[in-house]
């Protein structure tokens, strides 16, 4: 529970008894949370102006480079040491990464309240339709391949959910298999970046307590 290090910040003189370093761990979170690096991201709910959470961050999709990785990985060091040395953090994640960083499965549930939209729109509405769509225009109506954009919506970074999806047509009877693909890659868009999180936090603190702490 000691101090990894000694602050003195530039042009003050204050003894380190405390405030500086839990001050250096603020400053941490709020380069996190911003666009100063680039592993937090914030969720479509806030870009999009609806429904809840719009407070919080969730991981970068696209944040899957060898550095970017070692980067989460001490991301999750910084967070084992806080809890070791019994500091806050002032850090606003989704629920739904707390869950993957946990080892545990994000619901739908989870997943809404980082994108309503994408819930609404690509899961429930063509699961079942608006009244006006059927059988035979629902191919016409909505002109879907088995490929989607990622939580970003960069549509230069687009995903195939199965080989060769970008050829493969959405239909009436193969929408539910495509609605099962898109939602498996969205509820695990995260998992390589929330892994690494979790090793960084256990060379800290044993795995067995990430769960109670989330």
């Amino acid at each position: 529970q000691d101090k990894l290090y000694e602050v003195t910040f530039m042009g003050e003189y204050a003894q380190d008894a405390g405030g500086p370093y839990r001050e250096t761990f603020d400053m941490y979170m709020e380069e996190l949370q911003s666009t100063a690096l680039p592993l937090l991201y914030p969720p479509p709910n806030r870009t999009h102006a609806a429904g809840e959470c719009r407070d919080r961050w969730i991981l970068h999709p696209n944040a899957l480079s060898t550095l970017e990785l070692e980067m989460y990985c001490f991301f999750g060091k910084i967070t084992g040491i806080a809890i070791r040395s019994r500091g806050f953090l002032n850090l606003n994640l989704s629920k739904f990464i707390w869950k993957l960083i946990a080892g545990e499965e994000p619901t739908i549930t989870d997943l809404r309240m980082v994108d309503e939209s994408f819930v609404d729109n690509s899961l429930i509405e063509l699961r079942d339709p608006p009244e006006g769509v059927t059988p035979e225009n629902f191919e016409y109506t909505y002109c879907l391949t088995y490929d989607c954009l990622g939580t970003d919506e960069d549509s230069n970074n687009v995903h195939e959910l199965v080989p060769g999806g970008k050829d493969i047509s959405v239909t009436w009877d193969n929408r539910l298999e495509y609605i099962q693909l898109l939602q498996d890659f969205r509820l695990h868009e995260f998992d390589r970046q929330a892994s690494a999180i979790r090793q960084g936090l256990a060379t800290v603190i044993p795995l067995s307590l990430i769960n109670t702490i989330s």
